[in-house]
């Protein structure tokens, strides 16, 4: 490749000299070898856009909610008011659903039949629904603490793996031997 040449004198590296390659593969064919930390300053990554589908302006539901899809083409809408990847579509019939029964009993109690309703019914529903909360945050609070634990554990391995290795690594010759042991302590 003309971007892994080093260029001395008055020609130099341009964009327009750099061959980039059609396929995804990042490694040639004679550089296939054992992974190592030194071995990976050599290798060459191509950047590939993520890809996006295309859309057609359909508003079919199952075309509507597939991802994913450049939203700057797709919708013209606000962020806050477009529709892809909300859950409203899936709860719009339950929602009516319950719309319409509770203004069904609102009006048999208003015209029809008055309908009692005992405050004591009230307050112990009220009591119930607020211990189902008090129990669900409570739930995600111990979620986030524990995932917070797992992480910070994780992150105190990689450092202790880090120092172990820096520590089992020969030192360089001579000067830099000095110099890579004064930067161990």
């Amino acid at each position: 490749m003309a971007a892994s040449s080093v260029s001395t004198g008055a020609e130099s590296l341009k964009p327009s000299n750099i061959e980039i390659p059609t396929t995804s593969s990042t490694i040639a064919a004679e550089d296939e070898g054992p992974l190592s930390p030194r071995s990976w300053r050599h290798r060459t990554v191509t950047y590939q856009p993520p890809s996006r589908r295309q859309t057609t302006g359909s508003l079919d539901a199952e075309d509507y909610f597939i991802g994913p899809r450049d939203m700057a083409k797709h919708s013209k809408w606000p962020f806050f008011m477009r529709m892809h990847g909300s859950v409203l579509p899936k709860m719009l019939i339950p929602l009516i659903v319950v719309t319409l029964w509770s203004t069904l009993i609102t009006c048999i109690s208003e015209f029809v039949h008055p309908l009692n309703v005992s405050n004591l019914l009230l307050t112990v529903l009220g009591f119930v629904v607020g211990l189902a909360i008090s129990f669900r945050t409570s739930s995600a609070y111990e979620r986030y603490m524990e995932g917070r634990k797992y992480w910070s554990q994780l992150q105190l391995v990689s450092q202790n793996l880090a120092r172990t290795i820096w520590i089992h690594t020969d030192e360089r010759e001579g000067e830099l031997g000095k110099h890579d042991l004064l930067a161990k302590l």
